[in-house]
Parts: C-alpha cells; structure tokens; sequence
C-alpha cells in the first residue's frame, strides 16, 4: 500500500514543485500561449462550417474567392483577436507596474543613502581653557545653526541663564570656538540638512545625543520653544 501510495502522489508532487520553482517562466508562456489558443480555436470550427465543399481531390483546403465572405471572417475574428490582446496587454501592463514600482523602491533607497552621506553631525568638545567648540564631525553641512547654553551665573545665589549663538552654517569638519562657555551645565544645537531635515545635538554631563526630528521631537527643555537670546558667532 505503502509503495502504491507514492508512486501515484510523487509525479504530482514533482510537477507543483517544478511549478512553484518556474512560476514566472510558467506565468510567461502560459499568457503567450492563452493569446493563441484564443486565436486559432474559432477559427476550426468556422472553417468546418462555412468552408467550401468541392469533389475536386486536393490536400489543400478550399477558400472562398469572395470579397464578402472573407468581410465576414474579419468581423467574426476581429472579436477574438481583441481578446487575445486584452490577455497581452494586462499582462504587460503588470510588467510594467512591477517595473515602476522596482524603480521607484531603487529610486527612493537611493535617495535615503543620499541623505545619510549627506547628513550633518555637531558635537561638542571642551578646550583645556574649559571652553566649548561646537565642530561638524558629519559628512553633510550644517545650516541654520543654532548653539544654546545653559551657564552658571557667576554668583553665590546657584542661578543658571539661558542664551546661545547664530552659525547659519557650518561645512564639513569646521570648528567655531563659543566663547564665555567655561560654566554650562549643558549645551546643545539646532540646525537642518541641504535637505530641509531637522537635526538636535544634545550634550550634558560629557554625553552627547544627536536627534533626528524626523523621527520624534526630543524632550530637552533647552532646545524647546521660545528660544533665548541669541547671539551673532
């Protein structure tokens, strides 16, 4: 029963398995080959119909030498031909689709390498005078730049101020020394890509954060709206 049993499901098996390897090769032809049949089948049992009968012994058929009669096969075929090009047509049209939509998947990934190689990056470093420098260590310029501070007032009550600098831009690897930043508690930055894209640098206790605004607004009070005074650098 055993042996039964598998030769009559392994053809059947061999075959779906042969299927789901070359479904697309068997999607391919089977179109092509659908549009044919579409064409040729009417055309047997018209000819068995409306051919003409003869007692001449010929192997070739006999054909209709009458204007009217072949008018007649082109409007009765011209219904099956424009199927079979429906069948062509929708099958080239998700060619196509298929096509578009690959493009614009390549186009899109592209477009986000771009972007990251284009991206800007600020950190913060202190100088041995305890100083801070604000340097792009990114691969992209940083535009509309702007560095907030929040410093210790130099005074016995512990009252901190707000206030930072307008860059407008920094290209790749610039440095800009801000100056009177020896008592900040912490600092950070606003600025945007080439492209528009917001970006946040954030450092306190010597630890950076970079934020990506398009993936959320971070929860920094220094970098929250209204903004402090700002200063020319």
């Amino acid at each position: 029963m055993f042996d039964k049993y598998e030769i009559t499901i392994k053809p059947y098996t061999v075959f779906l398995l042969i299927l789901m390897k070359n479904r697309h090769t068997f999607t391919n032809k089977w179109v092509f080959i659908l549009a044919i049949v579409v064409i040729i089948i009417p055309i047997i049992p018209y000819y068995c119909t409306f051919s003409i009968k003869s007692n001449q012994t010929s192997n070739w058929p006999n054909f209709s030498n009458q204007t009217s009669d072949w008018s007649n096969f082109a409007t009765f075929f011209a219904a099956f031909i424009s199927l079979a090009n429906l069948f062509v047509f929708i099958y080239f049209s998700e060619l196509i689709y298929k096509y578009n939509l690959k493009r614009d998947e390549l186009i899109e990934e592209k477009e986000k390498q771009i972007e990251a190689l284009e991206k800007p990056i600020l950190a913060f470093n202190q100088t041995q005078e305890s100083i801070y420098e604000v340097t792009n260590i990114g691969r992209g310029a940083a535009l509309n730049v702007k560095v907030f501070v929040n410093q210790k007032v130099e005074n016995d009550n512990g009252e901190y101020q707000c206030w930072g600098y307008r860059c407008y831009s920094m290209y790749v690897h610039q440095t800009l020394l801000l100056k009177n930043t020896s008592n900040c508690i912490e600092i950070g930055a606003k600025y945007t890509d080439i492209f528009g894209n917001e970006f946040n640098s954030y450092m306190k206790d010597y630890s950076l954060k970079i934020f990506d605004l398009r993936l959320g607004l971070p929860s920094i009070s220094l970098l929250a709206d209204p903004e402090p005074t700002l200063h020319p650098l």
